[in-house]
């Protein structure tokens, strides 16, 4: 049976599109992860007055760092790892909803990994999906990606809002670029989540 797409705007848990596994595990055994979307339907108005409707989707990994525990199994305490337990309680399952949103977040250096340590500066650029160019802000990369909160007063938070709040400047941004990185929003809004994990998931 074909199961129709939830434009509701709420967050819910998805089985990996490549592995078709709840959670998925890191290559070092440090972490594990498990994808979360959204979709909404949404109407924006164009130049030329028409008003036009559009599905947008986000897509976020949530990691988490991964640790045996003890598990209570009919009187007999057992250590098995956090990942496993997320599946075998139902913490994570498939078309589960969970509480919040997914909002993006954009700035001039790289995302930190789960554990805090500094991200990999090839992680996380903002790419255009139809060039494959690197968008720049200030001279510099911009870094992107989709963030799942529970904190609804939360918002999207793009490279220009994120260089304001911060203080951060450097170099010079042409008009031009202004206006490439602009585009290149409105495309990315229309990649596939699929293809959005494929390129977004990378734990250490």
């Amino acid at each position: 049976m074909e199961t129709l797409l939830d434009i509701s705007g709420q967050v819910i848990v998805h089985k990996h599109p490549d592995t078709g596994m709840l959670v998925t595990k890191s290559k070092s055994g440090k972490a594990f992860g498990y994808m979360v979307k959204s979709s909404q339907m949404v109407f924006e108005t164009r130049p030329n007055g028409m008003t036009v409707q559009d599905i947008k989707t986000r897509a976020a990994f949530i990691v988490v760092p991964d640790k045996t525990i003890p598990v209570n199994d009919n009187g007999t305490v057992k250590q098995i790892l956090l990942s496993d337990y997320f599946v075998a309680a139902k913490i994570v399952e498939d078309g589960k909803v969970l509480p919040g949103k997914i909002v993006i977040r954009e700035q001039l250096i790289p995302f930190p990994n789960s554990d805090g340590t500094p991200g990999n500066p090839e992680y996380n650029q903002k790419v255009n999906p139809q060039t494959g160019e690197i968008c720049e802000y200030l001279g510099n990369t911009v870094y992107r990606k989709h963030i799942y909160t529970t904190d609804l007063k939360q918002e999207d938070e793009f490279v220009k809002q994120w260089t304001e709040r911060t203080g951060f400047k450097t170099g010079y941004v042409s008009k031009e670029v202004e206006m490439w990185n602009a585009k290149t929003d409105e495309l990315l809004e229309r990649v596939s989540s699929e293809e959005f994990m494929q390129k977004e998931f990378a734990v250490a």
